[in-house]
């Protein structure tokens, strides 16, 4: 498949990229490596969540302004945009993902271990169950 013929070169009086040759000597555009963009994160955080309390201030007043019974509520539409900041801020602190918890040592009851705690309760529920059954037959 051949080129495009380019048009010539009188319509271009200035340089342009369409030129044969023009740009050719343009230095190479510096590559951002995914190191660069680890060292950088916090620094990019840290400027998204100043941007986004930036952001809050003037929401935050309208809605204290809002509570004044003098005053118009607050603009439905300036509440959404505090809805969409706060939660993009829980995105960012991770509030909304799950924690690993430590597995939790389960309580002394003072009970053997060597029972059966299943056995146990459900004898427990079987004598409740003949005391209801016992009151229900009395009545």
């Amino acid at each position: 498949m051949e080129p495009w013929p380019l048009p010539p070169a009188k319509f271009f009086p200035y340089p342009c990229s369409m030129q044969p040759g023009v740009g050719d000597n343009l230095p190479a555009m510096p590559r951002i490596t995914d190191e660069d963009l680890v060292a950088s994160a916090p620094a990019v955080r840290a400027l998204t969540v100043a941007r986004l309390e930036s952001i809050w201030r003037p929401v935050q007043e309208a809605i204290e302004l809002g509570q004044d019974p003098a005053m118009p509520p607050p603009d439905p539409r300036l509440l959404e945009i505090g809805i969409r900041v706060i939660d993009r801020l829980s995105q960012l602190y991770g509030i909304a993902k799950p924690r690993p918890m430590a597995p939790e040592e389960e309580p002394d009851l003072g009970l053997d271990p060597a029972i059966d705690r299943r056995a146990l309760v459900l004898g427990r529920l079987e004598e409740i169950e003949a005391r209801i059954m016992k009151t229900a037959n009395s009545d």
